[in-house]
């Protein structure tokens, strides 16, 4: 029995030296296929080609079309166009890949034609050719680098011969001294944020923000408060803007902003009687509404020039922080386009009258919210400037 058992360990081993020994031999005969098909192969880089740079995309230039095509697209002439491009190239200029990237001019031109028109990115991107995540970006560098510039396109009047030139445009307009400016609130229609959906909605029922402007004689916009949501009053976004800190500080020269009935009268804002008890009372506020008359020229104006803040342009899909500093962007251009004597919309004439104003009838000669004295102040104000002029 022992005989056997030591052959049948004997046997076994046997069979796995014989194993190993195949199992080594195959080892051998695999390197040594790899070796000739080594020496027979070609090299390597003409097996694998090397990664060829990318072809730069030719793209049309903005600029290879008629003055009235670019106005028509652009809502600017082509010299507007190149100032602007020439004051944000520093921060829209990619220095990643010279040869792939986007032009400044055409970053440019392609936010403006969106401003223009309100339309969507992929539609804006597709006519430009880029895509719509290249548009999203790019619109958000180009908004930003507009607004570091925008106060020296939108500021109130600081010296002495701007405050003159104001209140000699002002009073060509019917004949209201020593007055400066006229202030008034538009909104911009948004898509419903979703959160604090109810503050949004303004009293015409629809979901905007609430934009606090100041205008001169001449259709320039030299305040601009975009700050607050849909169903914030007048007066509050008033209270809460700049203005009250700048006119406190130029009471010492008798300026006013005049003021609609949604309001608070102050000795600095003067709004209209309410109800005129006689024929100097009457002939104030005629020359009040022919004065702020530039009020509504203005809006309607930026909101051709720029569809995409108008509601015939559909809502702006865009949260509310982004609709602002769209707005603040289209005042500032709309400013450049005054100074420099842009052409007009062709369609201005198209543009429905703005009613998007909260004209509230319930403060135009109260206090508004604010302290009675103010108010009472404010009404000996305009009582004396009533009796003195009209």
């Amino acid at each position: 029995m022992v005989p056997i058992l030591a052959a049948l360990h004997g046997l076994e081993d046997m069979i796995a030296v014989q194993q190993q020994q195949q199992q080594a031999a195959q080892r051998r005969r695999r390197r040594r296929r790899r070796a000739r098909q080594a020496q027979q192969a070609p090299p390597r880089h003409l097996v694998i080609p090397q990664r060829q740079p990318p072809i730069p995309r030719i793209r049309a230039s903005p600029f290879n079309l008629t003055p009235e095509q670019i106005h028509t697209l652009y809502r600017l002439d082509r010299d507007t166009i190149t100032s602007i491009v020439d004051m944000i190239h520093h921060d829209i200029v990619s220095l990643i890949d010279i040869r792939t990237a986007i032009p400044p001019l055409l970053k440019v031109v392609t936010v403006l034609h969106s401003l223009a028109t309100g339309t969507y990115q992929h539609m804006v991107g597709q006519m430009h050719g880029i895509s719509q995540p290249v548009f999203s970006r790019t619109l958000n560098q180009v908004l930003d680098a507009l607004l570091k510039h925008a106060s020296e396109h939108i500021s109130l009047p600081r010296t002495a011969q701007e405050i003159a030139n104001t209140k000699v445009g002002f009073y060509s307009l019917a004949g209201i001294p020593i007055c400066i400016r006229a202030i008034d609130c538009t909104h911009v229609e948004l898509v419903v944020p979703h959160h604090n959906e109810a503050v949004y909605r303004n009293r015409k029922q629809f979901h905007s923000i609430n934009v606090q402007m100041v205008f001169d004689a001449i259709k320039i916009i030299t305040h601009c408060c975009a700050r607050f949501p849909g169903s914030t009053h007048d007066s509050m976004v008033l209270r809460n803007s700049t203005i009250p800190r700048y006119m406190e500080r130029q009471t010492g020269q008798r300026l006013w902003l005049l003021g609609d009935a949604g309001y608070p009268l102050k000795r600095w804002l003067l709004t209209s009687v309410r109800n005129p008890q006689n024929r100097h009372e009457e002939d104030y506020n005629r020359a009040h509404t022919r004065t702020r008359v530039v009020i509504e020229q203005t809006f309607g104006l930026l909101k051709t020039r720029f569809r995409c803040i108008s509601r015939s342009g559909g809502a702006l899909l865009y949260g509310h922080e982004k609709v602002a500093k769209i707005t603040m962007a289209c005042v500032m251009l709309h400013n450049m386009c005054i100074r420099r004597n842009g052409p007009l919309p062709l369609d201005l004439e198209m543009q429905p009258p703005d009613e998007d104003d909260d004209g509230d009838e319930d403060g135009g000669d109260g206090d508004g919210g604010h302290a009675r004295g103010d108010a009472q102040e404010g009404r000996d104000v305009r009582q004396h400037l009533i009796n003195k002029i009209f």
